[in-house]
């Protein structure tokens, strides 16, 4: 997903077979990492949920690499640690004639949608 560490990926392999078609991940959690939990927390940070979207935009776009250059995001409501999450990503139809990759992923927990973004990405070689 675009990163050299695993500890800083934060998608992961969905568990249900249906969820395996597409662009779909369960949301990985590392509440010990020192970037994206900087301190004790009951809430999945908002920056998690970013980096989320960062990452579901490179998979989504393999093999090219991304460089996010806009993200528009709402938070619904507070994920909670310890539950599932779904992260989901659906590619957009382009607007206009650049090469940039249109996303919008979204978060959902308990079957509620918690958080929603869309993220515009230059693809780079």
């Amino acid at each position: 997903m675009g990163r050299l560490d695993e500890r800083d990926v934060v998608l992961g392999v969905p568990r249900s077979a249906a969820a395996r078609r597409g662009l779909n991940w369960d949301l990985r959690i590392d509440p010990g990492h020192p970037v994206l939990f900087d301190h004790p927390t009951h809430e999945i940070p908002g920056m998690v949920l970013l980096e989320a979207a960062r990452q579901a935009a490179q998979a989504a776009c393999a093999p090219y690499r991304v460089l996010p250059v806009e993200l528009r995001s709402a938070f619904h409501f507070p994920l909670t640690l310890g539950l599932p999450c779904r992260i989901s990503a659906t590619r957009l139809p382009a607007q206009d004639a650049s090469e940039d990759a249109a996303l919008r992923v979204t978060a959902w927990q308990s079957g509620r949608l918690a958080f929603d973004s869309l993220v515009v990405a230059s693809l780079c070689d």
